[in-house]
């Protein structure tokens, strides 16, 4: 496992290794800012957008609840009438 992992360092860019290697505060430091970069490049939703969305979802699970509070009301005067014959 150590053999490849040393191939592996071998082909890798300098810039890389010392990523690699580095101390842990430091890696951290670097995922921090790559982390902070990559969010700069995210196509976030409108305000609007995001309403939408959970209205939506609001509606739907609205939506089942009733229908599990329905099927629950059958189920149950169903399971009342044959327990008491």
């Amino acid at each position: 496992m150590a053999d490849i992992k040393g191939k592996l360092m071998k082909n890798m860019p300098t810039a890389q290794k010392e990523k690699k290697e580095g101390n842990i505060l430091i890696r951290f430091w670097t995922y921090l800012k790559e982390s902070r970069e990559e969010l700069k490049k995210v196509s976030w939703p409108t305000r609007k957008d995001t309403l939408k969305g959970t209205y939506t979802v609001l509606v739907f699970t609205l939506i089942v609840a009733v229908f599990l509070g329905v099927l629950d009301y059958f189920f149950n005067l169903g399971l009342e009438e044959f327990l008491t014959r």
